[in-house]
């Protein structure tokens, strides 16, 4: 049982239905219950909701109707609710208030381990001989991390598929020897670094005003935009995502021998699946699919042609690939034919982006990481610090690293992608972004930079040298114009 802490009017906004009503809220421990009015509270009726506080997370947030307004992300329902107050003073004192209800936990269970400890006290003896213990047994485990780490690097170089580094391939008429060679792609690669440097900033210009746009004025006017803006804060989507088109469909479940309703939205790299059919923000039930996840898509026959099948893939734990397969259907062949156009068109355009190997296995990258390279296992959800504090190539070996501008997104990378490479050339710490990593484990190989003074020593060095920058020239100027036909579509 908890006494109230905490109690007064609020405006809320609805979850559906987007307009502010006033509320009774009072906080009690860690519950943030709400009523309809203050009658309904003290008359003992029951709470029209309840929001959990337990590590939520509460800010100041912008709104054109209801000038003091904040959000309260509650974490165990994996929803954010929008609340106001009266004046500047009342939102401040309960947005402390929230924040002191958000930390009592940690106080509980900290304070849970200190009458633990005081309750068993160990004898002075064996307590060095279980830190030994422990000591020796972390000591054993950094040896087999680091061993782990190597065997991962050579099987990458080992799938890289080339063990001689051949100069004569990239080697320019005028050009007589490797050193000339080097030189000429690594004074080419600052020339690009700049460029893709420009273009990325351009990016996030483009990113910000959209988002800016998205919080003041779209969302107000235009159910279109708030529909996208309801997508992008679900799913943590690239700001940089264009709703292309919705349509409504009918999934089907042969194992259940049912339909359920849904409406499909296409994006640039994405499609989803909602069952929400109507209105401007979508279900948490939402599935995600990426398009470079799908394999195929198709007519379930020739006599059926307003039923498509898509098949999308899944990486399991392993080398092992699970296979999904969607059955949706359309009320006419017309708009299936339209969703099956636009789908392959999707798919196309994903694959001209993506025509080049994974960036970690390409031969001269692969070598430098078998030699120098160093293994990073982030746990999901993660920030990887060292993204935006030092000048190195990172590449994604596993799971998925979402690249963020203050609290927007502005690019997902997926296995196979790698970014730093500005940083690394320029030798400089931009601080454009910071990196956190997606929903799963993830795994990141660095080529640290101190390797640009390692290439010039030993046998070999200059074409070594010549070989790593041209790969790296091309995957400069690969990422350039990606993000040109990504911004500026149509162009």
């Amino acid at each position: 049982y908890f006494r109230s802490v905490h109690q007064g009017v609020l405006k809320k906004r609805g979850w559906y239905n987007l307009s502010w009503k006033d509320r009774y809220f009072v906080l009690k421990g860690q519950q943030l219950e709400y009523y309809s009015s203050e009658g309904a509270f003290k008359g003992n009726e029951v709470a029209k909701g309840n929001i959990n506080l337990r590590d939520c997370h509460v800010s100041e947030h912008a709104d054109s109707e209801c000038l003091w307004a904040f959000a309260i992300q509650d974490v165990m329902q994996n929803r954010t609710f929008y609340c106001a107050a009266l004046n500047e003073q009342e939102r401040a004192m309960w947005i402390s208030q929230i924040q002191q209800a958000s930390k009592l936990s940690s106080r509980m269970e900290s304070n849970q381990q200190d009458l633990t400890r005081i309750s068993s006290p160990k004898p002075y003896k064996t307590f060095f001989i279980q830190k030994l213990i422990v000591s020796q047994e972390s000591q054993g485990s950094q040896e087999n991390d680091q061993a782990r780490d190597r065997e991962l690097l050579r099987s990458n170089r080992e799938k890289s598929g080339s063990e001689e580094i051949d100069v004569e391939k990239i080697s320019i008429e005028g050009l007589r020897t490797a050193r000339e060679t080097s030189s000429f792609y690594k004074s080419l690669s600052i020339l690009l670094a700049i460029r893709l440097d420009r273009i990325q900033m351009e990016m996030i210009r483009m990113a910000s005003l959209k988002a800016l746009n998205d919080r003041s004025i779209l969302p107000e006017q235009d159910a279109k935009e708030r529909l996208r803006t309801s997508c992008i804060r679900t799913f943590g989507l690239p700001l940089t995502e264009r709703l292309l088109r919705t349509f409504k469909c009918k999934l089907r479940r042969p194992e259940l021998r049912k339909e359920v309703k849904m409406r499909i939205m296409f994006f640039n790299r994405y499609v989803i699946l909602d069952p929400l059919i109507y209105g401007p923000v979508i279900d948490l039930q939402s599935q995600l699919m990426p398009v470079a996840a799908m394999e195929s898509v198709a007519f379930k026959d020739r006599y059926q042609q307003t039923t498509l099948i898509i098949r999308v893939s899944t990486d399991c734990e392993g080398s092992s690939t699970l296979y999904n397969t969607f059955e949706l259907a359309f009320a006419s062949c017309h708009r299936a034919f339209q969703v099956l156009s636009l789908l392959k068109r999707n798919i196309a355009d994903h694959k001209a982006s993506a025509s080049t190997e994974a960036a970690h296995r390409q031969p001269s990258f692969a070598s430098i990481l078998d030699r120098y390279g160093k293994v990073h296992r982030l746990e999901r959800r993660s920030e990887f610090a060292l993204a935006h504090r030092t000048a190195s190539i990172f590449f994604v070996f596993t799971g998925q690293v979402k690249l963020k501008r203050l609290d927007d997104v502005y690019k997902i990378l997926d296995p196979g992608a790698c970014f730093g490479l500005t940083n690394f050339v320029q030798q400089k710490v931009s601080g454009h972004f910071h990196a956190q990593v997606g929903d799963e484990q993830t795994t990141i190989l660095e080529i640290p930079r101190e390797v640009n003074e390692l290439l010039e020593d030993g046998t070999g060095a200059d074409s070594m040298q010549a070989m790593f920058y041209h790969a790296v020239c091309v995957l400069l100027e690969h990422e350039s114009r990606n993000i040109l036909r990504q911004i500026l579509s149509g162009s």
